[in-house]
């Protein structure tokens, strides 16, 4: 993959979690997660954790980590400064 290709990728993943950002937090508050094709593959609390699920998860072999994004999703409520 190009750089710019998997720019792409990880854009999309990053948007598909931002617009799900409630629901991913209900359900991996505290834990990192690993997105793929606009789906969560693996959680985990550390990314060594995550990393090792997305090695073990049967459709591993054939993706490539660039087209995985990781992400830390807190546990704390988000609030905005204006």
């Amino acid at each position: 993959m190009t750089v710019s290709e998997i720019l792409a990728v990880d854009l999309k993943n990053r948007e598909w979690i931002e617009t799900r950002f409630r629901e991913l937090g209900e359900q991996y508050g505290g834990k990192y997660i690993a997105v793929h094709n606009q789906k969560v593959i693996a959680a985990g609390d550390t990314i060594g954790e995550v990393r090792r699920a997305m090695r073990q998860a049967a459709l591993f072999p054939f993706i490539s980590e660039d087209e995985v994004t990781i992400t830390y999703l807190t546990d704390e409520p988000h609030g905005m400064l204006l």
